[in-house]
């Protein structure tokens, strides 16, 4: 009987932990934090070559950063009379809570080879609907 009351003793709380875990599963996300967007560096390698840096942070994420970095780049592009933009390559990191991006882009008029282009009057209206800064 002794050996019995033992393992209750150690099952019970056990399958008590497991509800509680599988309750607090289950209650709601809280609310993310808003994104606080910390400026963009623009600087033009060549007339049709441009780096941007940018920094954010909040409820920040990879994609936060990057979708910074493309309407950055869309403004830029039509400041400079181009209406596309190729990405060449972007880094990405985080360090205690703030993020930090750098890409590199190639802008011109018409359609530049490569997968990843920005069309950049479209971008810029998408990054105002969505709120994000530009250039």
């Amino acid at each position: 009987m002794a050996a019995v009351r033992h393992i209750a003793g150690l099952v019970l709380p056990a399958l008590l932990a497991s509800g509680m875990a599988r309750a607090q599963d289950a209650a709601p996300e809280p609310p993310k934090e808003e994104i606080a967007y910390l400026g963009i560096e623009t600087r033009m390698i060549d007339p049709e070559l441009v780096e941007m840096r940018a920094a954010l942070k909040g409820g920040a994420s990879d994609e936060a950063i990057t979708a910074y970095l493309r309407c950055a780049v869309a403004q830029y592009a039509l400041i400079r009379g181009m209406d596309t933009a190729r990405q060449i390559r972007t880094v990405v990191s985080e360090r205690f809570g703030k993020w930090t991006g750098e890409a590199v882009y190639m802008i011109g008029k018409g359609h530049p080879r490569g997968f990843d282009r920005v069309e950049a009057q479209e971008m810029v209206g998408e990054c105002a609907v969505k709120g994000i800064p530009t250039v």
